[in-house]
This record gives C-alpha cells, structure tokens and sequence, in this order.
C-alpha cells in the first residue's frame, strides 16, 4: 500500500496538466467525473466542429452534370487558388462571407484530388477529410460518379486488401515503404501467384495507386469477372530518397532497388512464383519512363512490361535516340532486348503534351520490326488514362 500512495499524487497531477490548456479552461467548473463541464458529451465530431470554423460548408459539392464546386472559409485570406485539378492554378472568388469559392466545368467521371494555396501556402480543405499523400504534399480527393464502374467499389464481390509494408535496403538509411495488394482470399489455399510491380509518376507516392488510381478495386474487378488472373500488385516509392536528398540521380537507383531488395523481399514474404515469366512491371508518366529503362537494363527480368504515358520530359530523348539508330545492329539489340518480355504495352492519351513523341517512336518501333503493342486512347496526362491503363494491362498479364 505504501508505494501505491506515493504514486497516486504524480499520477493526479499528470492529469490536471493534461486537461488545463489554459487558465480559462482551469477556472471552468468540473462534472463529477473531473472532467471539465463542457466537455461533457463532446465526441471527435464535436470537437472538429471546434477545430473548423465553418464546418457547415459543404465541400466539395459534385453537380449531377459533373461540375465540382470547392468552397474554403479564409476571411482574411488575400489570394486563395485551387491546385490540382489542371496543371495551372485556378482563381477563387471570394464571397462577402469570407467564404473562397470555385466551380469546375464538367469533369469527366473519376476520381480527382486537389488542394488550396492560401498566400502562398499549400493547405487541406478542412471540409474533406478524403485524402492522397503525394511526394510534395497531401491533397483532398473528390469523386465524380456516372462512369469508371470498372475502378468503383462494387460491394457485391470479393475484395482483396492492401497492406502497407516497410523494408530495407542495405545502402539506405532509411526505411522503404510499399503497398501490396492481395487478391479476395489469399491465404485461405496453397497458391502461387503472378506479381505486379507498379509504379507512380513524378512527384506520387507509393500510396497513390492504391488511392487515387483505384488499383485494389480494379483488380478485384477484374478478378471476380475472370478477366485476369489472381495476382500481386506491389505499389513501390520510386523515389530512394528521404526528401531532404534531391532526385533524379542518373543512374536511377530504384532500378537496382527493384533487383536487389524489393522482388527479393516479395519473393521470400508472399507466396509468389520467382519465374520471371510471372512477374510483371508497369508504371505511369515518370514510372513509365521507369520501367521502360528497367526492362532495357535487366531483360527477360519481367515477362510483361506496361507502358502508361510515357513521361512528358523523357519522351522526346527517348524519340532523339530512337531516331540515332541507324545500323541493323542497334535495332536488333533493341529487338532482343525487348524480345525478351511475352508483351510489351504502351498507352497514352491522345490530348497528352507527349503523345506526339510517341506516336513517332512507335512509327520507328513498327519500321523495324521491334514489338511493342501500342494504343492511343482519348485523354490527356491524368488518372482517366492511367485507371484504364492498368485495367488493359492487367487483362494482358499473365496470359
């Protein structure tokens, strides 16, 4: 008994310093329990309330029509823009109430993310707790619906599950981080399953695929119809740095990475088939442009290659270089090279700033007999092209 008498005043005194932020707070009078009367009955929803002064907002507000209307309380904001939904920033309209407010022509069906800059500073929408973490900064999400049924939650099927899941790299300081996506069921029986590795684009994250990109539930799509196969979707960061180390190093490290400790750990943690015929990599813009030197760099590594969007910055080297090989020689390398995967695919939106390069290499591609399935599709560089992307490729797999 005497040690716990010590104890219990240290323990008090803890818990009045927890709950006394301030003198106003102290002065309040307490309910039986000693909790401060009100706080009485105040749950994590009333407390937000505390936390955002107009939680009564409504953002963002989706119009049948596709038009997606954000609003932001900033009253003594002098400049609110609307990041995320173009490449440029958009003006917002600052209403009498101190309320910002933008609307959106209509979007296409599909998911979108999007933040504020206030002043100059990159900020959430405190009305929308739907988020995306990306290299530079997290964003809201919003979903417009009428379409992408392939990519929505459909509750009358089987779902898989994503997992995040850390490892290292031996020449890293830090720890590595991925998304693997498991298939409706794994576990249950004794399989061997097929692997994809997917990439993100420029400035993405490896949680990217698995959120905005919809890739669990594409799958799980897919897989409950017989479209594909049962597979592993891991979702890799492809950026090896800690953001205090520039990017962009040459060579890229994520391409030993990927040879060196990422299969490795996926191959002795999940149960996967180690053929290469069984592995696949894909990837999208920068991840794109990742892949394609993955497979040129190590062939036959991966059976299946996917090419969506081919990065915008990256395209027009890889024209200049195509177009320098001159001597049968060098086409045959390539030939080989490439020859090596069962199926390489490359899709790009035909409104996209690279689609020009592309359809030149591809031109270059056909004139000498390098296999390359290749397919435009209407959009631009977004998620639209990418989602549907990755359902094609996944069909293609693992045939």
């Amino acid at each position: 008994m005497p040690s716990v008498s010590r104890k219990m005043p240290r323990l008090m005194l803890v818990a009045f310093v927890l709950s006394s932020p301030g003198p106003a707070l102290a002065q309040q009078p307490a309910s039986d329990s000693g909790i401060p009367s009100t706080w009485v009955g105040c749950d994590s929803t009333c407390r937000a309330k505390r936390a955002n002064p107009k939680p009564e907002l409504v953002s963002p507000e989706i119009a049948q029509t596709g038009e997606a209307t954000v609003r932001l309380y900033a009253p003594k904001a002098e400049k609110v823009t609307l990041g995320g939904l173009k490449a440029e920033a958009l003006p917002m309209t600052k209403g009498t109430d101190g309320v910002w407010t933008y609307t959106s022509a209509p979007l296409k069906p599909g998911h979108y993310s999007y933040y504020y800059e206030i002043d100059g500073v990159d900020t959430l929408d405190p009305n929308n707790l739907w988020t995306v973490a990306g290299r530079q900064r997290v964003e809201n999400m919003l979903e417009v619906a009428g379409g992408e049924d392939f990519a929505r939650n459909d509750p009358s099927i089987p779902h898989g599950a994503v997992a995040e899941v850390f490892y290292r790299v031996p020449s890293v300081a830090f720890e590595r981080r991925m998304r693997v996506y498991t298939p409706p069921g794994y576990g249950l029986k004794t399989e061997t399953l097929p692997t994809l590795y997917l990439l993100h684009g420029g400035n993405g994250a490896e949680d990217e695929w698995g959120t905005i990109g919809r890739a669990g539930f594409i799958l799980d799509k897919l897989i409950a119809e017989g479209k594909a196969k049962r597979m592993l979707v891991v979702m890799v960061d492809g950026y090896q740095a800690d953001f205090r180390t520039p990017s962009g190093a040459s060579p890229d490290p994520l391409t030993a990475e990927m040879l060196g400790a990422v299969i490795p750990y996926v191959e002795a943690n999940y149960s996967v088939s180690k053929d290469a015929g069984d592995r696949a990599i894909a990837g999208l813009s920068r991840g794109a442009s990742q892949t394609m030197a993955i497979a040129r760099e190590h062939p036959g590594a991966f059976g299946y290659v996917g090419i969506f969007s081919f990065s915008r910055s990256r395209v027009n080297p890889l024209r200049k270089e195509m177009e320098g090989l001159k001597s049968e020689a060098e086409w045959t390398a390539l030939r080989d090279t490439l020859g090596k995967a069962k199926l390489v695919y490359w899709t790009v939106g035909t409104e996209d700033a690279g689609y020009p390069d592309s359809q030149k290499v591809w031109a270059l591609f056909k004139a000498n007999n390098v296999a390359v399935l290749t397919e435009a599709r209407p959009g631009d560089h977004e998620w639209a092209v990418w989602r549907q992307g990755l359902r094609d490729f996944a069909q293609k797999a693992f045939k």
